[in-house]
């Protein structure tokens, strides 16, 4: 129960929201033995932290593309000058 109820990367809760905190509501429903909605607190709390994972996944992909991008943007145009001195050297001669 603790790994469910721990911090996501970058230090931030695993839940965000307002209200009582987490560990406060779960304790009360094992002191009232509601193992389902023990089971259903800790499936939202999983389900919460997938979703920060995706986002911050996400987050890298689209740097990852701006990365690509300007890589592919500067070896074009490097290309380009290369070609063209290539082509004044050819017509010299």
């Amino acid at each position: 129960l603790s790994a469910v109820t721990g911090t996501a990367v970058g230090g931030g809760s695993a839940i965000q929201g307002g209200g009582s905190s987490t560990m406060d509501s779960v304790a009360t429903m094992a002191a009232q033995g509601d193992s389902g909605a023990i089971m259903m607190q800790a499936t939202r709390e999983m389900q919460e932290m997938n979703q920060q994972f995706n986002l911050q996944y996400l987050n890298l992909q689209q740097d990852m593309q701006q990365e690509n991008r300007k890589f592919t943007a500067i070896s074009n145009v490097m290309k380009t000058k290369h070609d063209t001195a290539k082509s004044m050297i050819q017509n010299v001669r």
